[in-house]
């Protein structure tokens, strides 16, 4: 986010709210608001719906977005790669700068990943 004070951390790099990691499932980055990753604990519940579920990475973030926005107002956005390198970046926001290289193959990068569409 910009316009935060120079230093400040935040609350998503704590284990399970912001950040996760699992070779059974997936490795998980998120930024935004912190208290609304922590309270939702954001990035295990995306590993979660990876493993229970046996959804990709694109699914499972898609879904794990809307639960964050619809329970919480939740304002933010992650990239993950699951446990087949497949990869997904998504957001709650209007941008978000992301980018990887899956398998091996080109580069992908992008500043606006699809936003999560709104609860029907």
């Amino acid at each position: 986010m910009t316009g935060q004070r120079p230093g400040r951390v935040g609350d998503s790099p704590i284990p399970g709210a912001g950040v996760y990691a699992d070779d059974a499932t997936a490795a998980i980055s998120a930024t935004g608001h912190g208290e609304d990753f922590l309270r939702s604990v954001f990035a295990k519940d995306l590993a979660d719906r990876i493993r229970h579920l046996g959804l990709d990475a694109r699914e499972a973030l898609t879904t794990s977005l809307q639960h964050l926005h619809e329970r919480i107002g939740g304002y933010g956005g992650a990239i993950a790669i699951d446990h087949a390198g497949r990869c997904a970046a998504g957001t709650t926001t209007p941008r978000m700068l992301h980018g990887w290289i899956e398998h091996g193959g080109p580069t992908r990068t992008g500043v606006e990943p699809p936003p999560v569409p709104p609860a029907p």
